[in-house]
């Protein structure tokens, strides 16, 4: 893992085997030990083996600034609200089906600088179920993990110097 934040997102935005690293502990202590990471061009996701939750983590210097969701012009989402998660500025918001919650944080101290640590939830359809109810949301103890997975990767991957 590399040493800094600054390090990390840029390794991240070339590997997703590290944003998979960045998250592998903090996923496996709050969502339970049979989520395992897939490595895919420009992502990482967690999913069990029977697939009714996916995660999709990561930590880049790509992508838009954090602040930019918070922002959500287009009204594309909702339920907006600025968090700080292990000292650094982050947002969280659904889409308006409730069918994906989103963290978003910028480890470097700004919600308007490029690059982002976030994480994405959304219920899927079980693997071997052929019934599958379309209107599963994200639940507020899935909410819950997902900040104590966010609090626990800013405090061990991107500690704000004080």
């Amino acid at each position: 893992m590399p040493a800094t934040s600054e390090l990390i997102l840029a390794a991240g935005a070339a590997d997703p085997n590290v944003e998979c690293a960045v998250f592998h502990d903090a996923v496996k202590m709050a969502f339970g030990p049979d989520f395992a990471p897939i490595a895919t061009p420009g992502s990482c996701y967690f999913v069990e083996p029977r697939h009714r939750l996916q995660i999709e983590a990561g930590a880049t210097a790509n992508g838009g600034a954090p602040g930019e969701w918070l922002a959500d012009p287009n009204g594309t989402y909702k339920d907006h609200r600025q968090f700080s998660f292990g000292g650094s500025p982050g947002v969280t918001f659904r889409s308006k089906d409730d069918l994906e919650f989103s963290v978003y944080v910028a480890p470097l101290g700004n919600l308007d600088s490029r690059g982002h640590v976030r994480l994405r939830l959304s219920p899927q359809r079980e693997r071997g179920a052929e019934d599958w109810d379309r209107s599963k949301v994200v639940s507020e103890v899935d909410v819950a993990k997902a900040h104590a997975v966010m609090d626990f990767v800013l405090a061990t991957h991107f500690r704000v110097a004080k």
